[in-house]
């Protein structure tokens, strides 16, 4: 095989060693300290957290998840991060079972869509709305024939089709 020669927009880097030694310095001098003058915040957060766990009985890790993933997220990284999510459940036969309480109030889980709540509050509303008497007759399809419009027949529309 020839060996091409290296384009001028193509740098080499050097490989650097990890400095151990360094890094163990900034842990002891810089981390550490950090985290100690946090250690009041990090109680605070810990309270709050055992409060969504114990009394809201919400799981920690998945509540912890979702607020970074969906709560404080762009949208579309929500988007993609709940595809990505709901994708690998399916390809992996998982999904959410139904418990006893969920048995016997005949409750079923559906992964929710956004939207959906908008979609059943409007049928909700047009199964309370009175019925619409059809007072127009549909416009007939319309199809290009040498450049001018005209009607489409049922016969030209099964040719179509």
């Amino acid at each position: 095989m020839a060996k091409t020669a290296m384009r001028e927009d193509q740098e080499v880097e050097a490989v650097v060693a990890p400095d151990f030694e360094r890094a163990i310095r900034v842990m002891k001098s810089d981390i550490k300290p950090a985290e100690e003058s946090n250690a009041e915040t990090r109680g605070d957060l810990s309270a709050a957290w055992k409060i969504v766990e114990d009394e809201c009985h919400v799981h920690k890790g998945a509540a912890k998840v979702f607020r970074k993933q969906c709560l404080e997220a762009s949208e579309d990284k929500k988007d993609d991060f709940l595809r990505s999510l709901y994708g690998l459940m399916k390809a992996a036969g998982i999904g959410i079972s139904r418990d006893l309480v969920d048995q016997a109030e005949g409750h079923t889980q559906t992964m929710p869509v956004e939207g959906d709540e908008q979609a059943k509050r409007d049928a909700e509303f047009e199964a309370a709305a009175p019925e619409k008497k059809a007072t127009a007759k549909t416009p007939p399809k319309l199809v290009a024939v040498g450049g001018a419009a005209a009607p489409l027949s049922n016969d030209f529309e099964e040719v179509l089709n």
